[in-house]
């Protein structure tokens, strides 16, 4: 799994201290495979080289403070953990489990912070380029 910011940058340039030594890889391994999900598989060790050195720094910062998140909620599973998934009542029955709520739920995987961070780069852009 490719990891966007590693625990150098964690520890030197970021200055994390909510994530105790044994798990700052994990967390940062995690933190990277969700924001590359957010970014639409657009972050890759390649694109990461190709960047300018703020976007990249940008992105960086964006997975340590994605990492202090997961680390916060008590894990990677523990941020989507407030679906219900489905219930009956009576004749009634709702189930949680179609295309719609599988999105909402990634998206609750990331942090507000760290999505903000990614916006400035250009990388969750989900729209078409017009020319």
């Amino acid at each position: 799994m490719e990891m966007f910011a590693d625990r150098d940058f964690y520890l030197n340039v970021y200055k994390g201290e909510k994530i105790s030594e044994e798990k700052i890889d994990v967390r940062l391994a995690e933190a990277s495979a969700v924001c590359g999900g957010v970014c639409l598989g657009r972050l890759s060790a390649d694109s990461m080289a190709k960047m300018s050195d703020g976007c990249a720094e940008k992105v960086r910062l964006a997975v340590c403070v994605q990492a202090d998140f997961i680390e916060e909620k008590g894990g990677l599973y523990g941020l989507s953990s407030d679906s219900i998934g489905s219930y009956k009542l009576g004749d009634f029955s709702y189930s949680d489990r179609g295309y719609y709520s599988q999105k909402r739920q990634a998206e609750e995987l990331i942090c507000p912070a760290a999505y903000a961070i990614l916006e400035q780069t250009g990388l969750t852009f989900r729209g078409v380029a017009a020319l």
